[in-house]
């Protein structure tokens, strides 16, 4: 009776489940408390910690939100140097992500380069950074600061696409910038800028965007935009 209440006929889906953190929130928590048994099978529903390779993040959505409906945990989201097949660049559209993050209010993310403790140490600070801005425009908490819903607004509004790019070159005795994000914003044809669509962006129109929109200026020096 407790699963035909909670699924109807839907069935039940558990992916990529790693292990299970504690949840902002759980609508019936008594049942944990039932047996051992109940609470194995029960409480994945409501808490969980997914880990998600970085290509595999569109796949991921679509499989899993309609099985979120009611839980509450963190996605972890993994890019290695094997995705980027070596040297090279991988890209993914993380706005479905978004939308997800967006939907469920409950949902929090994290980015991780696990192979960043093989970079300089100078580069690996950057880069860790760069993972952290990221996490911030993926966020859509209960409670979002005016800098945060004004970019929710944005995105929600005027944006087709938020493409994030995982790059690996060759390090030299000069430069450690071996591993790096980089960031594609792509509006809507109608809601784009004039200055979008140029080659070489004014740092000023760019700021001038940001601070409308509520986009971390910090992530302004590896982003790029381009409309569709």
């Amino acid at each position: 009776m407790i699963y035909d209440y909670y699924h109807g006929e839907q069935p039940r889906k558990n992916v990529w489940v790693v292990r299970s953190p504690a949840g902002p929130y759980r609508l019936f928590p008594s049942l944990a408390y039932v047996n051992h048994a109940l609470r194995q099978d029960f409480l994945f529903m409501y808490k969980f910690h997914h880990t998600v390779r970085f290509s595999d993040v569109p796949s991921y959505v679509r499989a899993i939100s309609t099985g979120l409906k009611y839980a509450a945990g963190v996605i972890t989201v993994n890019i290695d140097k094997g995705e980027t097949h070596g040297l090279g660049t991988v890209s993914v559209d993380m706005a479905p992500l978004l939308r997800l993050s967006i939907d469920k209010r409950a949902v929090m993310f994290k980015i991780t380069w696990v192979e960043s403790h093989f970079a300089h140490p100078t580069n690996m600070e950057r880069l860790e950074g760069q993972c952290h801005l990221l996490e911030s425009i993926l966020a859509a908490p209960e409670t979002p600061t005016t800098s945060q819903t004004s970019w929710l607004n944005y995105f929600t509004s005027t944006m087709n696409a938020l493409s994030v790019y995982a790059c690996v070159k060759e390090a030299t005795s000069t430069s450690f910038d071996s591993y790096t994000l980089r960031v594609c914003v792509v509006v809507k044809k109608e809601f784009a800028e004039e200055w979008m669509t140029r080659d070489d962006i004014e740092a000023g129109d760019a700021e001038r965007w940001a601070s409308g929109s509520g986009y971390p200026a910090a992530l302004l020096s590896i982003t790029s935009f381009r409309t569709m």
